[in-house]
């Protein structure tokens, strides 16, 4: 990272599928780069890829509730990104 460098899009997701939300940079020349997010081992998570049935078949919208334990966590699938960049749709609670 401290080597400059010309980016242009950056997306999201769990690329290793450890629950953990990892990060891709796009370069303008060159490959890109790939932020590892290593976080706290012994977390436990859960991951949901929702399908729509007829015309919404990303289930953009959707929204997903999980109380376990006591605790709550929700989430909304969006579909966004950055400049020539799209973020995982899927969800990792």
């Amino acid at each position: 990272m401290r080597i400059p460098r010309v980016s242009r899009g950056v997306g999201a997701g769990d690329l290793f599928n450890d629950g953990n939300v990892d990060i891709v940079v796009e370069d303008l020349a060159g490959e890109p780069m790939i932020l590892k997010n290593n976080g706290i081992a012994g977390r436990h998570w859960v991951s949901f890829e929702l399908q729509g049935t007829k015309s919404n078949r990303l289930a953009i919208g959707a929204r997903l509730k999980i109380v376990a334990g006591g605790m709550t966590q929700s989430e909304e699938i969006h579909s966004w990104g950055s400049y020539l960049s799209q973020n995982d749709q899927c969800t990792s609670l």
